[in-house]
């Protein structure tokens, strides 16, 4: 995506969608992007469609709380120090957290099946 901002038009294509088309006095500096972010980490396994998301003790907070509720999850809203202990007792079924690289670390790969 970056290679595409900085080297085939992409930020003046975006500055012009901003600025002429939204009407708005902005200037935007793309960087580096976060990494990937996964679905969740889960005590069962992946996670392969929607309907595998039903009726799981799921840890989001935020819009995706909302999105999850849809999906059919139960959500629960914990704190970060809270989420790999909830994990490893069996209070919640999966959970999210920040990024790949931060969840590892954290020890989410620990107590759950997805790597």
């Amino acid at each position: 995506m970056l290679g595409w901002i900085h080297y085939s038009g992409g930020q003046q294509l975006y500055d012009e969608l901003v600025q002429q088309e939204l009407k708005l006095e902005v200037q935007s500096f793309f960087l580096g992007p976060m990494p990937t972010q996964p679905l969740g980490w889960f005590k069962k396994g992946e996670i392969q469609k929607p309907e595998d998301l039903k009726g799981i003790k799921y840890r989001t907070v935020g819009l995706s709380a909302d999105l999850f509720k849809q999906l059919g999850a139960s959500v629960v809203i914990l704190p970060g120090a809270e989420i790999i202990p909830a994990l490893d007792r069996g209070v919640i079924d999966g959970a999210e957290w920040n990024n790949t690289s931060s969840d590892m670390t954290l020890g989410f790969r620990d107590v759950s099946k997805c790597l």
